[in-house]
């Protein structure tokens, strides 16, 4: 895919062009292209939409079993836990590529 394209259809799937900028950065540092990193951030969302529920209802349980009810200490654990998920799998690029792949993704 033509380069100055594939930003324009980035742009138009939600990517503004700080994210692209960044994803530019990363690929002169790895070596890979726009289209890999895409692909990655897509298969990230996913498993965001898997985790993030399943640490959830993982402390729900964890509190509803439990002898001595304790609110506070599965608030903190929600608080502690939840931020650093969302900020390691980046959420927000990796939707964006997401809707990308949904709406570009090659047929074959």
């Amino acid at each position: 895919m033509y380069k100055g394209n594939m930003e324009k259809l980035m742009i138009e799937s939600g990517f503004t062009p700080k994210d692209i900028k960044f994803l530019e950065s990363i690929n002169k540092k790895n070596g890979t292209n726009l289209m890999d990193n895409i692909i990655d951030l897509d298969k990230r969302f996913y498993k965001l939409i898997f985790i993030v529920p399943l640490i959830f209802f993982g402390f729900a349980f964890l509190f509803l079993i439990a002898d001595d009810v304790n609110v506070v200490g599965f608030i903190i654990s929600t608080i502690i836990t939840i931020p650093p998920i969302l900020f390691m799998l980046s959420f927000r690029m990796s939707y964006r590529a997401s809707i990308f792949m949904k709406k570009y993704k090659r047929k074959e």
